[in-house]
């Protein structure tokens, strides 16, 4: 080998080395191009069969057209379908809100009516035991019996009430009280001792006729209280 063929094959390694360096950094550097190339590599080999398909074989190549309509239309109306079933949730959610709204309002309203309603009969009921004591007012009631607890107790509820209350614990001193007073009411008990209540009764509707009297007992008097109406059966 002479000193030209050596010059040559050194000149040729050195050009070999360069082009495999440059061919290095050009792969690296164009990666994503190789990337892109071989998606556009893909969608032509997939027209090409596409095209190949229908030219022979063309019932297959609009079966398979038909198909994928089908498959755009279904996903179209499968997407339109859940956009109203949404819409239709929205709706219903709404719907369900403004019941609760308006149920709540009504249970406040209900409320505020009763509320309403008390304060009018609590109003009402003062009304009426004002106009009970007014016309209880100055009214004069005799209680007759010869339990002093009973007497005390009644006198303490009547006086409550705005009555006047009187009391006598035996039929002689009832008498006497009853024309000095002249009580618009007597409460007078069936059995005493002495003057009993039925003896008082008499006496009180010979001078007075008109008497208002309660008669009262704790016990089973039952031949005075036959007595008692037959004596009332003869006044009418």
């Amino acid at each position: 080998m002479n000193e030209f063929e050596r010059q040559q094959r050194i000149y040729n390694d050195e050009m070999i080395r360069q082009q495999a360096r440059s061919d290095y950094h050009n792969q690296n550097k164009n990666g994503d191009g190789d990337a892109g190339t071989a998606v556009i590599v893909i969608v032509l080999l997939i027209g090409s069969g596409v095209l190949w398909i229908f030219n022979h074989h063309p019932i297959i190549f609009w079966s398979i057209v038909g198909l994928l309509i089908l498959f755009v239309i279904s996903f179209i109306l499968y997407k339109i379908g859940m956009k109203i079933d949404e819409r239709t949730r929205q709706r219903e959610a709404l719907r369900r809100r403004e019941e609760e709204r308006l149920k709540k309002f009504q249970e406040q309203q209900l409320l505020l009516e009763k509320e309403k309603e008390q304060k009018r009969f609590e109003k009402e009921k003062q009304r009426l035991e004002k106009e009970r004591e007014a016309q209880a007012s100055g009214k004069k009631i005799l209680i007759v019996d010869d339990q002093n607890g009973i007497r005390v107790l009644l006198m303490v509820e009547f006086g409550r009430h705005g009555l006047k209350p009187y009391q006598a614990s035996n039929g002689k001193l009832a008498l006497e009280i009853y024309r000095e007073v002249k009580p618009d009411v007597v409460i007078l008990d069936m059995k005493m001792p002495g003057m009993d209540g039925l003896e008082v009764l008499k006496e009180i509707k010979k001078t007075d006729p008109i008497a208002k009297i309660i008669m009262i007992s704790a016990y089973g008097e039952l031949d005075m209280i036959k007595e008692l109406r037959i004596w009332s059966a003869g006044l009418l």
